[in-house]
């Protein structure tokens, strides 16, 4: 039996490449994106109800939905941090909640970390988007914490 994993923002740039590449490795991927061709793939992880449904039944979970385009984030900061916080917490309250408990994949793409100018440690981060994006990382990392004390260790 095919091991199923969820994975959020399956059409963007990351999980578009990924999908089919799990799939060629003999997984079943669950796809759930906002833009999904399917209309039953069509699910935003701002739904808590539809990202526990879609969790249930799988090993893990690779959570790649964000609002990530800069643009979009200047032009929406509340929306911006609505998907990428609450989402991010629906889908690690499904995993905590689901009685398999599948493991996490948490990924963000260079839109989040800036284009690097210098080496890797000694980067200054600049710019409204990103200033924001290093705000909902932090609010992130507090809510792991969180998850963590309750006993469940996520992978990061």
């Amino acid at each position: 039996m095919k091991q199923t994993i969820l994975m959020t923002g399956s059409r963007g740039l990351i999980g578009s490449a990924l999908a089919p590449r799990l799939s060629d490795d003999g997984y079943d991927v669950r796809p759930f994106d906002v833009r999904a061709e399917q209309a039953a793939h069509r699910e935003d992880v701002l739904d808590r109800h539809a990202v526990h449904e879609a969790a249930r039944g799988c090993c893990g979970i690779i959570h790649l939905a964000a609002v990530s385009r800069v643009v979009c984030g200047e032009r929406d900061p509340k929306i911006c941090t609505e998907t990428n916080v609450d989402g991010t917490k629906n889908v690690i309250a499904a995993a905590l909640e689901a009685p398999a408990r599948p493991w996490i994949l948490l990924a963000s793409s260079r839109e989040v970390y800036g284009q690097p100018q210098c080496p890797l440690g000694k980067r200054e981060r600049t710019g409204t988007h990103t200033a924001g994006a290093n705000r909902d990382k932090f609010l992130l990392r507090s809510y792991l914490a969180c998850a963590i004390r309750r006993a469940w260790t996520p992978f990061l």
